[in-house]
């Protein structure tokens, strides 16, 4: 096979591979072997492995469970037949005579490699100067290739190479300081800075083309390390050599027809979202209920809004005046769709481009052996982490080998969902041929897979969970790890490279041992490791935390305010909302259509429905909606969120945050509750408050959902083993159960609609509804008191960020040493009190005030106390760098039992 060049220029790669052309070597760039057979087994032995240790870390076909009740990896393995340690059971030799690779040297191998060119040499048909040119090829044994390959976007070329190494370089500086702050007698790293050019610098050097037309490399050092002989390759100064296989330019995106059919009509977006339902409920009881699958539904629905858009958007090009005038939003997403999540598609459903992509990862691969790098590292995102699996057991490319693969939120379990061919299956069924069906084990014998997937991202949506078909070898070989990022849908995504504890350390530490198990690092340790990776989930569930409470709070004091202050300040937070909205753009003539909307009264919708569908129902049908939306919030905010799960061996801290947890929902709802009751006729209007409440309707729809899902499954499952029979019977039952499908999808898409208008006319108001300017009133105040809780929210965000930053910095650099956190706490408590002054003006009303002030002077209180974080906060920032160590004591995670950084939920 011919190489592929990277571009234009001569970066050392690319020069590199140039020569390497010439010297026909494509098969040795490909294999890293310098004769067949070399690479069938590891270069040494794996050990040592002890799941044990890191209990966080998982085979792939592990269930997961709380580690409270979890047993320990190694059982899970003993039951699997699997051994936890140990080198491969079988050693071969692709020379006779020759002792396995296992047991040599580098030198002694060389001499192997020199024994066996000689004896070819002297082969008749043999080309005397493509073996001079053989021998003269050497890898050499302290640089290390490392190839990165992004997701789908549209990343610029280097954009890349550069986010990523940043944090990697970071971290193994930082890695250095901790070393050297460590007894001599317990030090692994030599230092940087040595003799007679003393420079501590990590990077050795840098070519990145912004262009895209040359190989980008960044080449870092890697220190020596004191604890192996002077004679083993890692006692000396080794490097890192990092590249990109950049993709985004090697495709074009799809069209939004294509992306519309994709996700709506090919039911994409509804198996995503299932993938989401999944992991979220787990496999309890709500899981169950989650597996009933609404992938129909979801799907129906998302075809009718790409049909919908894509009318706006033909209108905004056709009519670009009035109300399309400002389409460059709907440009923007339309973009967004195709452009991002367009790549997906492209890499799935376009062979020519997905083949494109698959070279531009080997030519990478290739580069980087011509320079000398043997051992190879892939490090794949996202969409990244396809192109991995489709390269790596692509038949053109039968002698690729890489010796590990690390994937972060791989995108791989989303493509398995996406193609497998019955989406009711908890695993994936493949078609037989499809790329993503490759098999990893088979193909890669001797790689190591490492995966790292976060608690709250989408596009993993858990561990891999390989289709049916598929090997998989277990651990050692295979392990995934899970990791708390930010715990957000939204979020969890993108900030891998942010979470230095769960992420960029054992990164660094897997590639600092590339063919063996991690607890061969230099950097760190196992027991530092699973003290930073405590720290991590401390912080991040204090955040989820945030998030949870300044939901709870404005949701139970608007259900307060309902009940116990006839409104409280709602009605003038309404007023606000009013006031503003003269500012939004065509608000005279949204106004206009108000106005005729609520003068339409309790007349008839139409002549040929039923005289009982009038306006006014349908408004009430609007507040029945908005009632439904409400209760799924005031559950949300019930429902206790267990952050003290995530902090283990800390009981003291684990009850605070416990009770806490219970107190803002179910408690302050018992509260609310108790002090109704206690109101004079409070008993005797349970009845109709409840009535009204719609909450009898929240349970009968919630049922009525449930049911619809489950025949839909029922009914798929029919179809599904009904296609392809001959019998007459059999093909007209199946025609009639798909036409009746498609007839209740239509009723789900004119649901929608109706509920879309019903909404409408609530905000409208109603002539013919005495209360409806007041139900219009209480939703626009509650959604100001919202709107000002996320303001709320985004301020402790801000300060999250900020402390989340100056511990991650402190961990690196002592990770036994428990961070100093009096100032968090400071801000914890003031924001708390913000929280609750802000629940206590939501309550302010005619029929009770605030005790001590009154609502304004709340008010006071609320916006000094706000300015006063903003400001003691920026002013900390700048006088220390918001780097606040302090005194630490050291801290090392007890044993036995669980690590510090085990997994809890």
């Amino acid at each position: 096979m011919a190489i592929v060049r990277g571009g234009k220029g001569g970066s050392g790669l690319d020069r590199a591979l140039d020569n390497a052309l010439h010297a026909g070597l494509d098969d040795i760039l490909e294999s890293g072997e310098l004769y067949p057979g070399e690479g069938d087994a590891f270069a040494e032995a794996y050990g040592p492995y002890d799941p044990d240790a890191r209990p966080w870390q998982m085979a792939f076909s592990v269930k997961r469970v709380p580690p409270a009740t979890a047993e320990p990896l190694r059982a899970a393995l003993a039951e699997r037949g699997k051994p936890p340690a140990g080198p491969p059971e079988k050693e071969r030799s692709a020379l006779p005579g020759v002792p396995p690779l296992l047991t040599t040297s580098a030198a002694e191998r060389e001499a192997i490699v020199q024994d066996r060119l000689a004896h070819l040499q002297t082969g008749p048909t043999v080309d005397s100067e493509a073996i001079r040119e053989r021998q003269e090829f050497r890898f050499r044994d302290n640089l290390t290739g490392i190839v990165m390959i992004h997701g789908v976007g549209r990343q610029v070329a280097g954009e890349t190479l550069l986010n990523w190494t940043r944090p990697i370089v970071r971290a193994i500086g930082d890695a250095a300081r901790a070393d050297a702050d460590l007894p001599p007698d317990q030090r692994r790293l030599k230092p940087l800075a040595h003799d007679p050019r003393p420079v501590s610098d990590p990077v050795f050097r840098s070519s990145i083309d912004f262009s895209g037309q040359t190989f980008p490399v960044v080449q870092v050092r890697v220190p020596g390390r004191t604890d192996v002989p002077d004679s083993d390759p890692r006692a000396g100064e080794r490097r890192w050599l990092f590249t990109e296989a950049w993709w985004a330019a090697q495709v074009t995106p799809p069209t939004l027809g294509d992306m519309a059919l994709w996700l709506g009509d090919d039911g994409g977006l509804g198996r995503i979202l299932q993938g989401i339902q999944d992991n979220m409920l787990g496999h309890g009881f709500l899981g169950h209920l989650g597996r009933i699958s609404l992938q129909a539904l979801v799907s129906v629905i998302a075809a009718f809004g790409f049909l919908v858009f894509s009318v706006l958007l033909g209108l905004a090009k056709l009519l670009p005046f009035g109300p399309f005038k400002e389409f460059v939003a709907l440009q923007q997403a339309s973009d967004l769709l195709t452009g991002n999540f367009g790549g997906a598609r492209t890499l799935l459903k376009d062979p020519d481009q997905s083949a494109n992509v698959r070279g531009r990862l080997v030519a990478t691969v290739k580069a980087l052996r011509a320079y000398g790098c043997r051992q190879i590292v892939v490090i794949g995102h996202s969409g990244g982490t396809m192109v991995s699996l489709q390269t790596l057991t692509d038949p053109a490319y039968p002698r690729l080998k890489i010796q590990k693969l690390i994937t972060h939120g791989e995108a791989i379990n989303l493509a398995w969902r996406l193609e497998t061919e019955d989406q009711d299956t908890e695993r994936p069924h493949l078609p037989p041929g499809n790329r993503m069906a490759g098999d990893m084990a088979t193909a890669q014998p001797q790689m190591l897979w490492r995966d790292f997937w976060a608690t709250h991202d989408p596009a993993s949506s858990g561990p891999p969970v390989m289709p049916e078909g598929m090997t998989d070898p277990g651990a050692p070989r295979f392990l995934t790890e899970r990791v708390y990022n930010r715990m957000k849908i939204s979020e969890d995504h993108n900030v891998f490279w942010d979470n230095d504890e769960q992420y960029v350390i054992p990164l660094i530490r897997e590639l600092d041992s590339v063919t063996t198990d991690r607890s061969n690092s230099a950097f760190y340790s196992d027991a530092a490791e699973s003290a930073v990776r405590a720290r991590r989930k401390e912080r991040v569930s204090l955040l989820a935390f945030w998030r949870r409470a300044t939901l709870a709070v404005p949701a139970l004091a608007i259900l307060a305010a309902l009940l116990l202050t006839s409104g409280g300040v709602l009605p003038d937070a309404a007023k606000l909302a009013d006031g503003l909205y003269q500012s939004v753009p065509f608000h005279a003539e949204l106004a206009g259509v108000g106005r005729r909307l609520n003068d339409l009264g309790d007349a008839p919708v139409a002549g040929f429905l039923p005289d009982w569908i009038t306006w006014a129902a349908w408004h009430d049908f609007g507040v029945f909606l908005m009632q439904l939306g409400f209760l799924l919030v005031l559950t949300l905010a019930i429902v206790p969120g267990r952050p003290d799960r995530l902090w283990l061996q800390r009981p003291i801290a684990r009850t605070v945050l416990l009770a806490i947890d219970v107190a803002i929902g179910f408690g302050a709802l018992v509260a609310i509750a108790i002090a109704w009751l206690l109101r004079p006729g409070g008993v005797g209007e349970i009845g109709g408050v409840v009535g009204r409440s719609g909450l009898a309707g929240f349970v009968v729809a919630g049922l009525l959902l449930l049911g619809v899902a489950w025949l839909g499954r029922r009914v798929r499952t029919v179809i599904r083993d009904l296609d392809g029979r001959a019998a007459y019977a059999d093909r007209f039952l199946r025609d009639l159960l798909i036409v009746a499908s498609a007839v209740g999808l239509a009723m789900v898409i004119h649901f929608v609609l109706t509920a879309i208008v019903g909404i409408a006319l609530v905000f409208a108001g109603n002539a013919a509804v005495g209360s409806s300017e007041g139900t219009r009133l209480s939703i626009l105040g509650a959604l100001v008191v919202f709107a000002g809780f996320q303001v709320l929210q985004g301020l402790g965000i801000w300060r999250w960020d900020s402390w989340d930053a100056r511990e991650r910095r402190a961990l690196r650099r002592r990770p036994l040493a428990y961070p100093f956190r009096n100032w968090v706490y400071f801000l914890a408590v003031t924001l708390s009190a913000i929280g609750l002054i802000g629940g206590l003006v939501t309550l302010a009303g005619p029929q009770w005030a605030p005790p001590i002030l009154d609502r304004d002077g709340w008010l006071g209180a609320l916006a000094g106390l706000t300015l006063l974080v903003v400001v003691l906060s920026v002013g900390k920032d700048v006088v220390d760098n918001d780097i606040d160590t302090g005194d630490q004591a050291v801290v090392v995670p007890p044993a036995p039992g669980p690590a510090a950084g085990a997994s809890a939920s």
